[in-house]
């Protein structure tokens, strides 16, 4: 934790600082003889500016030819690691009327999808698991897989990919403005409590309001001017550990729930691995012969009557970038209760370098048993 110039903050070293177990919001370093406090260093202001923490220990006394130890140094740290993982559930889309031929990679549906479903994946009967929509024409769906069997009038799932970050190439800011513009019109009032991630934009910045779809209102004011500045709004904060809308089911039918999770922006690149932990509630159970499934992770077969299971991923080239998704995960579920009612699926997020992961890295996607034809989504 030596920055340059932090020497020069004080006549002598150390100029590196710890967080006190005393007081945990004000990093000093202490110094002990014997047990007994004889400094405390407090932290230099340089170093508040600087949110990487590297650990090292260094000490130098006495001339050329002299040989001084000093015997039992530890260095301990209590500054917390926040996590900077995302887990979100996908809200799914379950569409009617779907005709699928077998060899073949286009299906109709009932009515026509939402253009942004095109990247989404899409699971039902005769459709391979990892399926996405590739393309979208009317009625017609292009997927990214031929199906494996015929079915008419038949029921899919769509479940779309949900952004937890996105860039505006040429936002405006002001110095000392708190507006920000987007000539391109991409604001909604989705966007109140995304982090602003910029040059000219201080760090821990939030949009406060959205007035229109060409302006917002940012928490703090712009510390430069610039009507082409590449802005990242990240909305990992308003957004992970969310539950998603239940998906209405018939008893006894299989449900593809979809979970997605990511590398916030607002952190650092992910270079360990990552395991997501899926609990079922009593009541439902894996699908056998159906393994949770997503691409580059490792999801080993459940065991009968479990009702746990846990996927890993390695991040490919061991980085996973600040920003980016990972892969969805599909975990297929049945009910075994006879009891119509809601049952929550839960995954949990965590990776090697964090044991004890935040509650908001926990999603929830609720499940309702039972419900009549009308709850279903013709889309």
């Amino acid at each position: 934790l030596d920055p340059p110039g932090c020497a020069a903050l004080y006549a002598t070293y150390p100029c590196s600082n710890a967080v006190s177990a005393l007081q945990p919001g004000s990093p000093q370093i202490l110094v002990y003889l014997n047990n007994s406090l004889i400094e405390t260093v407090p932290e230099p202001a340089l170093m508040q500016s600087i949110p990487t923490v590297k650990f090292g220990w260094s000490a130098s006394t006495g001339g050329d030819e002299e040989i001084h130890e000093i015997n039992d140094v530890r260095v301990s740290s209590v500054i917390p690691v926040q996590p900077n993982l995302c887990m979100l559930a996908n809200p799914d889309q379950v569409v009617q009327g779907v005709n699928i031929t077998n060899g073949s990679a286009t299906i109709t549906t009932g009515s026509a999808l939402p253009s942004d479903d095109v990247g989404s994946n899409i699971y039902g009967a005769g459709i391979p698991n990892g399926t996405t929509i590739t393309a979208l024409s009317g009625t017609t769906v292009t997927l990214s897989n031929a199906a494996t069997a015929s079915a008419a009038n038949s029921l899919v799932t769509v479940s779309p990919m949900l952004p937890v970050s996105r860039i505006i190439p040429d936002a405006g800011i002001a110095s000392a403005s708190v507006t920000l513009t987007d000539p391109d019109a991409s604001f909604s009032p989705g966007d109140v409590g995304d982090v602003v991630l910029a040059s000219g934009v201080p760090a821990g910045t939030t949009i406060a309001a959205v007035t229109s779809s060409t302006t917002a209102t940012m928490s703090a004011a712009a510390t430069a001017t610039s009507s082409a500045e590449s802005v990242l709004l990240d909305e990992g904060a308003s957004v992970c550990g969310n539950t998603a809308s239940a998906i209405p089911a018939s008893l006894g039918t299989t449900v593809y729930t979809t979970v997605t999770g990511a590398v916030l922006a607002t952190g650092s690149d992910e270079t360990e691995p990552m395991s997501a932990t899926i609990n079922l509630p009593s009541g439902v159970q894996f699908v056998n012969g159906q393994t949770p499934s997503g691409s580059g992770w490792e999801c080993p077969a459940p065991g009968a009557g479990l009702s746990t299971d846990t996927c890993t991923y390695a991040p490919p080239g061991g980085d996973a970038p600040a920003g980016a998704p990972l892969p969805p995960i599909s975990i297929p579920v049945q009910q075994t209760s006879p009891t119509a009612g809601t049952y929550d699926v839960t995954v949990t997020l965590s990776s090697a370098d964090n044991d004890s992961p935040s509650s908001y890295l926990t999603d929830t996607q609720p499940i309702t048993w039972g419900g009549t034809a009308s709850n279903v989504a013709n889309v």
